[in-house]
């Protein structure tokens, strides 16, 4: 299965693979950290990982788990 990441896109998935498992709120604290983002920003690419199956998003807390793995990203 081929899955297409943006720049972007891969940013969200570069902290879930180097952290784990976090909240929304948490990866959005550690991309502003990172790369300057707002929350905004985060949570609409979140949605974009989350609608091509690279994250699942759960309740509560929104907690964010990485569904693939790096190597399948650089595939």
């Amino acid at each position: 299965m081929e899955l297409k990441l943006f720049d972007s896109e891969r940013k969200v998935m570069e902290v879930l693979w180097d952290h784990g498992d976090l909240s929304a709120k948490e990866l959005a604290d550690r991309l502003k950290e990172l790369v300057g983002w707002s929350k905004t920003t985060t949570y609409t690419v979140l949605k974009k990982c989350v609608e091509k199956g690279a994250v699942q998003r759960q309740d509560p807390g929104f907690h964010c788990t990485a569904l693939i793995s790096r190597q399948q990203a650089q595939a």
